[in-house]
């Protein structure tokens, strides 16, 4: 009798010790600042209108602006979510091909860069995945072409 409670204590220890393991690395990943590339696909000197002066901005918050506010956006997509483990690198890249139908392109303005990036040119992002497959931008660089000498 006293095996079986000894047992029993063992398993649920170490069943407890499994559960709680598993929770912190999936806490640990959505904290997680990962780093990938993406490419500039266009820009705009963007002015609001009546119809278009609303938007989704990196952390999925509905913008207004008022009418005539002008925007200089760089607009962009993330070539691959790199360093994520399966499944939620599928639910990610899933993720962002439903906001891209649902918002548009991601994009970026005010930057100081804006007049010398063209379309083609990579930007380094720093991002946030969550277990859902939403992404929070959490900064975006211009990538620099090194020089050659």
């Amino acid at each position: 009798m006293w095996f079986l409670i000894l047992f029993t204590t063992i398993a649920a220890i170490a069943f407890g010790y499994y559960k709680l393991k598993q929770a912190q690395e999936k806490f640990i990943e959505a904290k997680t600042l990962h780093e990938t590339i993406a490419t500039v696909t266009t820009k705009e000197d963007f002015r609001a209108e009546k119809e278009n002066q609303f938007y989704v901005n990196e952390y999925g918050d509905t913008i207004k602006m008022q009418l005539g506010e002008q925007q200089k956006r760089v607009y962009y997509s993330i070539d691959k979510f790199d360093g994520l483990g399966e499944p939620r690198q599928s639910r990610v890249i899933e993720a962002e091909k439903k906001r891209m139908e649902e918002f548009g392109p991601r994009f970026i303005h005010a930057v100081p860069w804006y007049d010398e990036v063209k379309v083609g040119d990579k930007l380094e992002i720093t991002y946030r995945a969550f277990r859902d497959g939403k992404t929070e931008i959490w900064g975006i660089v211009r990538q620099q072409k090194a020089i050659a000498h």
